[in-house]
């Protein structure tokens, strides 16, 4: 438009309003008649001025087109379909993190078929979930903005996985504030930090360096067990895996014996955890089944399955 204004207004002493006219009537290519009849060099500018637009519009044309050929419309659409996924997630758990031990977090949680959120602002790591399934909201998980978004307040657990202390005690004590009955996991770098991290709120930190070096020990001195052991939490490994049961009521005042449940159902008992929070290991046929109870079983699907029905039969 400035090129076309300035060149009539030059070359053929057109007026503001006559240049704008046949600077329209030029880019339309609408074929007008002229304001008067134009001098050879006003024909040369006009010929140039319809070359430019066509070049402009078929660069356009083709930007635009790659654009949306090329995914654009695909990845706001996949943004959208996201965001409207995240907005509706309830009891789920929101994970800080996706670098080595987040990333093994959410491999679990998936094989577990539980519903998760990540938080992650790093552009590497954003690349590496962009070619999964998971959900992610990317931002700093020390943003209260960013946390509300991961819909904290609707959340079950907290697991942040964040290299530095520091910040995963500001996490804590965000979400703690925000969510007083969800439960949370931290990472913890230093031991000094366990005591922080307790105190802003978290239920439970993992040392990776601990955990690992505890590992290796179990490997040598109770190989056997420890292979077990892992065969039976991971999921998907074995038919067999360990189920937690909780009840909110009295059963009736009846003892295992009298259920009878490893005839009845086939799954066995191994623990119980008790309102106050102490653990019962191997219970004795003769133990009550107390209100706030959560029953620790091992067995399958199917077998579960039975076992909460028997439950609730007695209840």
């Amino acid at each position: 438009m400035i090129t076309g204004l300035t060149g009539f207004m030059w070359i053929e002493n057109y007026n503001l309003l006559d240049a704008f006219y046949m600077t329209v009537i030029t880019i339309a290519t609408v074929g007008f008649m002229e304001v008067h009849p134009l001098s050879p060099a006003g024909r040369l500018f006009v010929s140039l001025l319809i070359m430019i637009n066509v070049v402009t519009f078929t660069y356009a044309f083709t930007s635009i087109s790659s654009f949306l050929l090329e995914g654009g419309i695909k990845e706001i659409l996949s943004a959208y379909s996201m965001n409207q996924k995240i907005s509706q997630l309830k009891n789920h758990v929101v994970v800080c993190g996706y670098g080595r031990i987040g990333k093994q977090v959410c491999k679990e949680l998936t094989l577990e078929g539980k519903h998760f959120v990540v938080v992650e602002e790093n552009e590497e790591a954003l690349k590496n979930i962009e070619q999964t399934n998971i959900l992610y909201i990317m931002g700093e998980a020390t943003d209260d903005d960013i946390l509300e978004q991961a819909r904290i307040k609707f959340a079950h657990s907290l697991i942040t996985t964040l290299p530095n202390d520091s910040d995963n005690v500001y996490v804590v004590l965000t979400a703690r504030e925000s969510n007083p009955n969800l439960r949370i996991i931290s990472r913890i770098q230093n031991d000094r930090s366990e005591s922080k991290l307790k105190r802003a709120g978290c239920d439970h930190t993992i040392m990776p360096e601990r955990l690992g070096g505890s590992h290796m020990a179990s490997i040598v001195t109770k190989p056997d067990i420890l292979n077990f052991l892992q065969m039976l939490i991971a999921p998907g490994s074995t038919e067999l895996y360990f189920g937690e049961v909780k009840f909110e009521k009295q059963l009736s005042g009846k003892t295992l014996r009298e259920l009878d449940v490893r005839a009845k159902t086939g799954v066995n008992i191994i623990g119980f955890k008790l309102p106050n929070g102490e653990f019962i290991v191997n219970p004795s046929p003769d133990t009550h089944f107390e209100a706030n109870t959560k029953v620790i079983v091992l067995g399958n699907k199917e077998q579960i399955a039975k076992f909460n029905k028997i439950i609730k039969e007695d209840l």
